[in-house]
């Protein structure tokens, strides 16, 4: 149970809908979205996911089993046919804290053919207007007082995403993951040092040689949004076709 309460039960503007994610319903139409590109899980701690069962199985220990996190599964809005559209992928938040009145935005993964339809940056509005208005003035959001956002120091476009959705760059966390043995990570593109010295180097840090990750630090505060960025974001978003 996610720690704090999921309503209104969808959001969407007229490009883009973000249903609360449920594994009967969005689980299967996910999975094959992404199958046939393992490359949208480059810079991510997991996945790619080989079969449904593993996706499942992602989805118990990394969201379903932890109060920090929710899904929304992300679809563009219906035509004028009225057809359902298929799913274009999955938005999120992480490492939320009812106490600390916050959140990271994440699992932002969407199918190539939608990168170029800036679906992704009005997801992202969405839920940023879900986060941190204030429920006094509009109905269900949360009233958050920081929305972070963290990305591989090699995923470049992603922290650019962010700092362009008004995110201010606080620093670099640097080696806060260790990654499994097929990702990028430090001692493995980041950095200048060969990649089998880096790897020997690492076996002597809990003894398995796994690449580690280090961290850009992005965030978005309740002041930031009320004083500028709410007002950004939204020309930002409709100045895309």
């Amino acid at each position: 149970m996610f720690c704090f309460p999921v309503t209104p039960t969808v959001l969407s503007d007229e490009r883009v809908v973000l249903e609360p994610f449920d594994l009967s319903i969005h689980g299967e139409q996910l999975f094959n979205s992404f199958l046939p590109h393992p490359e949208l899980f480059t810079y991510l701690p997991w996945g790619p996911f080989p079969t449904l069962s593993a996706f499942h199985d992602w989805h118990h220990k990394r969201i379903a089993s932890d109060p920090g996190s929710t899904l929304f599964a992300v679809f563009p809005a219906a035509d004028a046919s009225g057809a359902a559209p298929a799913i274009a992928g999955m938005i999120g938040l992480l490492n939320s804290s009812y106490t600390n009145a916050s959140t990271e935005l994440g699992y932002i993964i969407l199918n190539p053919k939608h990168h170029a339809t800036r679906l992704a940056h009005r997801a992202v509005r969405l839920l940023l207007h879900w986060c941190l208005d204030v429920p006094s003035e509009v109905e269900g959001t949360l009233g958050l007082r920081r929305v972070e956002w963290q990305a591989h120091t090699a995923n470049v476009r992603s922290a650019r995403v962010a700092e362009r959705m008004g995110f201010v760059k606080e620093g670099v966390i640097r080696w806060n993951r260790v990654l499994p043995v097929e990702k990028v990570g430090v001692g493995r593109g980041e950095e200048k040092e060969d990649a089998a010295v880096a790897s020997e180097r690492l076996k002597l840090r809990m003894g398995d040689g796994k690449p580690g990750r280090s961290s850009v630090l992005l965030s978005l505060c309740w002041d930031d949004w009320e004083d500028r960025v709410r007002e950004h974001v939204d020309k930002l978003v409709e100045t895309f076709a």
